[in-house]
């Protein structure tokens, strides 16, 4: 791959990774074992045979909550969840850095402050 094309797939700026996430969901996917309610299935005698199942665990003022995801709908439910996390990574990264711009001005208005003393004196 060129390096302009690189360049032109990976976001240039914070908005453009932002607008990048556009199905975000904050959940977590998660795969367990369920019986399927068929009496006569083995799943029903024995948890080993349990059928796999794909739910979304979220919170929902203050509870936790399931939805149920169907196989069909697993990539989108991985892309959701995984452009959340890319979210997460993008605030993270734009709050250090606007931290970091704090700090700095921080320190020179300090020392402005510690010139103007020592010029009194």
């Amino acid at each position: 791959m060129s390096a302009t094309r690189m360049a032109e797939s990976k976001p240039k700026s914070g908005a453009e990774a932002l607008a990048s996430c556009r199905g975000l969901i904050k959940a977590s996917l998660c795969k367990t074992r369920v019986k399927c309610g068929k009496p006569t299935c083995r799943c029903a005698k024995n948890p080993r045979f349990r059928h796999a199942a794909l739910t979304f665990t979220y919170k929902h003022k203050g509870r936790s909550m399931g939805l149920h995801v169907p196989k069909s709908m697993e990539a989108d439910a991985r892309r959701a969840t995984a452009d959340y996390r890319k979210l997460k990574k993008l605030v993270q990264k734009i709050s250090d850095s606007n931290l970091e711009k704090f700090r700095r001005r921080i320190a020179v208005m300090k020392a402005k402050s510690r010139k103007r003393r020592k010029s009194h004196d």
